[in-house]
């Protein structure tokens, strides 16, 4: 893990992190994991895969392509929001959550308090 961010909202009893995650293949991928947090215990719903993963950037001025700090923003509809970087988003971008759409017989857990 390179660089994160995080939201919480006790409002939606969620949580999102935001990771810039370099992966064995040499190349970075950027990452939206979400959690219910309306338990004692935090549970975690899915993981997004932001991007294409297809770049080793760095943070710093010796980087020839930069990404400094990863952010995170959750929308009060409980959508997510994320700066990315891949190859076909090489400046400043951002990826928004617009609807979800998970594979028949794929099911989120149901978090069971106590």
């Amino acid at each position: 893990m390179e660089e994160w961010d995080f939201r919480a909202s006790g409002a939606l009893d969620e949580t999102i992190v935001a990771l810039h995650a370099h992966k064995p293949t040499g190349t970075d991928q950027d990452l939206v994991l979400e959690f219910d947090t309306s338990c004692d215990e935090p549970a975690h719903l899915r993981t997004f895969l932001v991007g294409k993963g297809d770049l080793n950037v760095s943070s710093g001025l010796g980087a020839a392509l930069r990404f400094d700090f990863a952010t995170v923003a959750l929308l009060g509809d409980g959508r997510a929001a994320t700066s990315i970087v891949d190859s076909q988003h090489t400046t400043p971008s951002l990826a928004i959550e617009t609807e979800t759409s998970l594979d028949e017989g794929v099911e989120l857990p149901d978090p069971a308090c106590g």
